[in-house]
């Protein structure tokens, strides 16, 4: 029944693709089927497309393409619901089948009729046997064919009441979507025990639906689905109640053995045996139907189209060639296998297969197109602009050739050239996915941000099914400080069905903005595993093995480090940060020869210096240090810190005039450095010339951080320094400042202090 425009694709009354004239609509679990007439040939047919929150899914969009590949692939049968093509309308994937004429707001399957009438004897084994021959011409077309989820909802009763097996496929969708309404009384044991499966599964499933017709509900029911899995393992075959019919039970049993192996082998064998009985019953042999309906060059043009779309390259090629064998001038077969080869990058091939389509009718714009399209791929701008021009001088509204030609532009750089196109590619055509798309990513290339997103958000809109935009819109966002909206655009580009592997990466960059570090490391791994070369690859190692020396790990980060160096042995950033985690685990041998490798490649990193001489000190190894803090010195001399950390190793080496002299400098070039106040305070103090000592302890005091341990040192120095003048009240209050700030020692000096006072 038709719903709301919110919900459903299209509504009745509507067009499909301008051509396809909506008279009902019907919808299952996963679908959506629009009845319509193709006005243009005025034939009825079943458009069939998923519902709307299904299509970003990759999997179920690939199940579809797989029911449609399957369907086409079985052929023609007056048994056998007839799937003609699957093809793109207004951006939705449809299978296009025969429409089975029903009344507006009923349904023509099978479970329905059960519903309005007893069914016959007669009846019910007739509707059986037309399903089993569609489902042993099904065998024959496809080795080891299995249909895995028949049951009365999907045979389809046509109006010369003969029954037509539909739905191919579906059962892997509706196992994703978890729809098993009405299933689970069909299901073998083997696929409650997620075992092998062949036709023999379809023949237990089949006896299920005689016995239900026979008998009013299927042999095995129960409220819990538990219980419904236990009855079809485990419980005896219920006995048909017939007193007039002899031999039901003697055909169910063999169809719902719990082994598939004491089964019928094959529905060859079930349809030798039920037309026995049937004939025992009615003394004649059961109907069967005959294909009046001749597969003709225009059904195979269709086959091949759809194997196209679904990237079945090879048996469109072969659709194509039975359409040209049946018609050697069929224009749309050659224009159409040349669209194939190109999109199987054979472009010699395509252009002589185009060459004959364009000897067959030269008027014709396509394809000259796509004649254009096979010289862009060997790399020939020139005659791709000729014959996409070309195509353009036949229909200079053609939107897919402008965006083609803008595409070409865009790739030579010529934007202005490509916009100006675009836009009237658009203007043409408002939905062409490639001009919209095209238009957002130069847009965002010129930093247009918000135009980018119309364009892009268009592109979706019109395009979402076939092709995956999520990864551009979402670098959008991103810019824009959108990150749910960027977040979300990654997810998609990663599960769409043409995946975009580059999103894990770009992902991954977020989730180290959003301090997510556990969640980036599982993307960057995710894209490294997928793309182990990608460009990218080495600045996702570098990213990932530093999240994981910040989690602590810093063995498995060293590990990173050394991969990276052993596809690349002069990576700098890999070079600087193993160092440091060599640093960090005290390995400081090794830190030393990594910054030595380093500084061979940028022998002006003040960094690698600096850490080196750290590397040095914690190895005494002061005289190589000095080196080190002295080049740095001279790569930058205005830098307070040099001297102050050159200074700390004079004082190591015992050189107290140099130390003195570094100390005052950085002072001289930073008079807020208090650890250089602090410093040069002691080095007074060791001389013993209090009044200088005192004055840089309190410089020290007002420029550091209150509770850090040079604020309570330089407090507990000076009162130190009141002690030795005996001045014992401000050495009172010094040390009741450290004693504050938690200071043991001070504490016990404050407890001395205040007993020798008293005294």
């Amino acid at each position: 029944m038709p719903q709301s425009k919110n919900v459903m694709h299209f509504n009745i009354g509507e067009y499909i693709d301008k051509k396809f004239f909506i008279f009902n609509i019907s919808t299952g679990g996963m679908s959506e089927i629009y009845h319509c007439v193709d006005i243009t040939i005025n034939k009825p047919f079943a458009l069939k497309t998923l519902r709307k929150e299904l299509l970003y899914d990759k999997e179920v969009i690939d199940y579809l393409e797989r029911e449609a590949y399957k369907w086409i692939k079985i052929g023609n049968h007056p048994n056998i619901v007839r799937c003609f093509s699957f093809n793109h309308y207004e951006n939705l994937p449809f299978i296009c089948l025969e429409l089975i004429p029903i009344n507006v707001g009923t349904s023509p399957d099978l479970s329905n009729l059960m519903k309005q009438k007893k069914l016959s004897i007669k009846e019910s084994l007739q509707y059986v046997i037309d399903v089993a021959l569609g489902m042993e011409y099904a065998n024959k077309m496809i080795d080891n064919f299995k249909h895995l989820d028949l049951k009365p909802k999907n045979i389809l009763i046509a109006p010369e009441q003969q029954a037509k097996v539909s739905d191919f496929g579906l059962s892997k969708i509706n196992e994703k979507l978890n729809i098993i309404a009405g299933s689970p009384y069909y299901m073998a044991p083997e696929l409650w025990k997620n075992e092998e499966t062949d036709q023999r599964t379809d023949i237990y499933s089949l006896g299920c639906i005689l016995f239900e017709l026979l008998e009013g509900s299927p042999p095995f029911v129960s409220n819990s689905i538990e219980h419904v899995e236990n009855m079809h393992m485990n419980y005896t075959i219920p006995k048909i109640n017939n007193n007039v019919f002899y031999g039901l039970n003697e055909l169910i049993e063999p169809c719902l053995m719990k082994r598939k192996e004491d089964r019928f082998s094959t529905f060859t064998d079930f349809i030798a045996c039920i037309s026995k009985v049937f004939y025992s019953f009615f003394e004649t042999m059961p109907t069967i139907y005959y294909a009046d309906n001749v597969i003709n060059s225009r059904d195979h043009l269709n086959w091949g189209c759809s194997f196209d779309e679904m990237a079945k390259y090879n048996d469109a090629i072969i659709e194509f060639d039975k359409a040209i064998q049946m018609d050697q001038s069929y224009y749309l077969a050659y224009n159409n296998k040349g669209n194939t080869l190109n999109n199987l990058e054979k472009y010699k091939d395509a252009i002589e297969v185009l060459k004959k389509a364009i000897e067959i009718d030269s008027h014709k714009e396509t394809a000259y197109y796509n004649f254009g399209l096979s010289y862009v791929g060997l790399g020939d701008t020139i005659n791709a602009m000729l014959n996409i021009n070309k195509a353009l001088e036949i229909n200079p509204k053609y939107s897919k050739a402008l965006a083609g030609r803008g595409h070409i532009h865009f790739r030579n750089k010529n934007f202005k050239e490509a916009e100006t196109d675009f836009l009237k590619s658009i203007e043409y055509d408002p939905s062409n996915f490639l001009a919209n798309y095209s238009m957002g990513v130069l847009k965002e290339k010129n930093n247009e941000l918000n135009e980018a997103l119309h364009f892009l958000n268009i592109a979706e809109e019109t395009g979402c099914y076939k092709c995956n935009i999520y990864l551009d819109r979402a670098i959008v966002h991103d810019k824009l400080n959108n990150i749910n909206n960027a977040m979300s655009d990654y997810t998609k580009a990663i599960t769409h069905r043409n995946q975009i592997v580059e999103a894990y990466y770009y992902r991954a960059k977020t989730y180290e903005d959003l301090s997510q570090p556990e969640k980036a490391i599982v993307d960057y791994s995710d894209f490294l595993s997928k793309k182990p070369n990608h460009p990218f690859a080495i600045d996702a190692m570098l990213s990932r093995a530093i999240l994981i020396n910040e989690s602590g790990d810093i063995h498995t980060a060293i590990d990173e480090y050394s991969n990276i160096l052993n596809i690349e042995p002069k990576n700098y950033k890999a070079i600087c940060n193993r160092a440091v985690c060599w640093y960090d685990l005290k390995e400081y041998q090794k830190a030393i020869n990594d910054y030595g490798k380093a500084l061979q490649i940028n022998p002006n990193c003040q960094v690698s210096y600096a850490d080196r001489a750290n590397a040095y000190g914690r190895l005494k190894k002061y005289d190589l240090a000095l080196q080190d803090q002295t080049k740095l010195i001279e790569l930058d001399p205005n830098n307070p810190l040099f001297y102050y950390n050159r200074s700390v190793t004079y004082e190591l080496m015992e050189q107290l005039k140099e130390q003195f002299e570094d100390i005052c400098v950085a002072i001289d070039l930073d008079n807020n450095l208090a650890k250089a106040y602090f410093k040069r305070a002691n080095c007074f103090r060791d001389i013993g010339d209090f009044k200088n000592a005192l004055k840089d302890y309190e410089m020290a005091i007002e420029k550091e951080d209150q509770y850090s341990s040079n604020f309570i040192d330089a407090h507990y120095n000076i009162a130190q320094i009141y002690m030795q003048l005996n001045d014992y009240n401000n050495a009172f209050n010094h040390f009741k400042i450290c004693a504050d700030c938690g200071d043991l020692q001070s504490t016990q000096n404050l407890l001395s202090l205040q007993r020798h006072l008293k005294l």
